[in-house]
This record gives structure tokens, C-alpha cells and sequence, in this order.
């Protein structure tokens, strides 16, 4: 910012009393600069701080991902999703920091995969202290086919639905094709400790339920139905 001090130019006939007078103008003018300088330095600042930066496809490292603390807002694709710890490789990236000034540590990612099948959905994690969160799934809704699974008692995913085949899914109460929806209270992936599960027959009026305490499966129930 230009500053003209022209009209500030003290006259050598000046009494003492508008010399004075004059100085104080040109203080309050100088605070007034020095107010619109902090003003505008402090814009400058937060637009640093939202400053979003792009990395080209597959530029960007493990370190820089997994980094909780880094500098600036980002996004990219990437092909290390898994090393990551989601469960695809191709993936879309955005990193949002914290915002508050002199905490560090705290952040969000957002992880968007390319790959079909199992892995359709969105998810992200939260930094806390410089450490990384497990990754949560953002889906509310998703088709059954898509998780179809080998063995029932992997489906352990709160609220989450998996096709079940009569060809290649073992530990199920029919033989016959169906989905299982899970319910489990601590909505961790691959944890075993509390979960109850409803299967649900394709070909036969058929609804069957177990649960799991603390890794030990009951037996499949079929829950007794009549017609309306």
C-alpha cells in the first residue's frame, strides 16, 4: 500500500502550536495505516491458511498422507489407499487441518475410492494429537450384492447388509442364497465382542437370528412365522 505523506510537509512558519497540532494529525494518520496494514495482513494470513494444495495424480507420499500435521489443505489421487488402510488402492484424497492458531495435530481426511464392488462409498478419519482415527463409513445405503461374503461370521459391521451364496458362503443356517444385516455395539470392523445378526432367506419365508458374546457364536434360530 502507497503511502503519500506530501500533504504532510511541515511549513517552516509553523508556530508551535499548529507545529504540535500537525504531529499529532500525522500520528492518528499513521496509526490508521498501521491498523489497514494488520487488517489486511491478517486477510493475507487466513487465505494462506485456506490455501488448498493440489498434488498430481499419484505425486504424493505416504509420509505426506498419513502425515496428522501437515501445513496446508490438500487433495490428490493416489494409488495408497491400502497403505493408508482402506481396503482399495486407487483413491480421491482431501486433507482439511485444524484452524485454530497454535494447535497442531488435529485434522480430517476424506477418502473417495475409484474401485468398485465392496469398496462403492465414502469414508474418512479424524486426527487427534497427531495420531489418525480408524477410517468410518460414511454410506447409509448400499446393495447387498456388492459385500458378498466367503464366511458368515465375518459379517460383523454395524448396520451393515452382506449377500450371502449358497455356493460359497459358509456358517449360514440354509442352504440357500440371502443376506445377512448386522447389529453390533461397538460398530468396529473385524472386532469381535457384542453382535446380534439377522439372515434372511431368498427362496424360503424364512428369518433366522444368532448372536455373538465376547467371540463365542449361538446357534442359528429360526424365528417361527405365520401369514397375514
Amino acid at each position: 500500500m502507497a503511502i503519500n505523506l506530501e500533504k504532510w510537509h511541515i511549513q517552516e512558519d509553523l508556530t508551535s502550536e499548529n507545529f504540535n497540532k500537525r504531529l499529532i494529525e500525522l500520528e492518528t494518520h499513521m496509526n490508521n495505516i498501521v491498523s489497514r496494514l494488520e487488517s489486511e495482513n491478517q486477510q493475507l494470513k487466513q487465505q494462506l491458511n485456506n490455501k488448498v494444495e493440489v498434488f498430481s495424480v499419484n505425486s504424493i507420499n505416504i509420509d505426506i498422507l498419513n502425515n496428522a500435521n501437515y501445513s496446508n489443505n490438500y487433495e490428490t489421487d493416489t494409488n495408497l489407499g491400502k497403505q493408508m488402510g482402506l481396503s482399495v488402492e486407487w483413491v480421491r484424497i482431501k486433507y482439511f487441518k485444524h484452524t485454530n492458531p497454535g494447535v497442531i495435530g488435529y485434522g480430517s481426511q476424506i477418502a473417495i475410492p475409484f474401485e468398485g464392488g465392496a469398496s462403492l462409498g465414502v469414508f474418512y478419519r479424524n486426527s487427534t494429537g497427531n495420531a489418525w482415527g480408524a477410517w468410518n463409513d460414511m454410506r447409509s445405503v448400499e446393495p447387498a450384492n456388492s459385500n458378498t461374503i466367503t464366511d458368515a461370521n465375518t459379517a460383523l459391521e454395524n448396520g451393515k447388509i452382506y449377500y450371502c451364496s449358497y455356493k460359497s458362503t459358509a456358517n449360514i443356517p440354509y442352504i440357500d442364497d440371502g443376506i445377512i444385516q448386522v447389529f453390533s455395539m461397538n460398530n468396529e470392523k473385524d472386532t469381535l465382542t457384542v453382535c446380534f445378526r439377522m439372515w434372511y432367506s431368498w427362496n424360503n419365508d424364512c428369518v433366522c437370528y444368532r448372536k455373538c458374546l465376547w467371540g463365542t457364536w449361538s446357534p442359528w434360530k429360526k424365528l417361527a412365522t405365520t401369514n397375514i
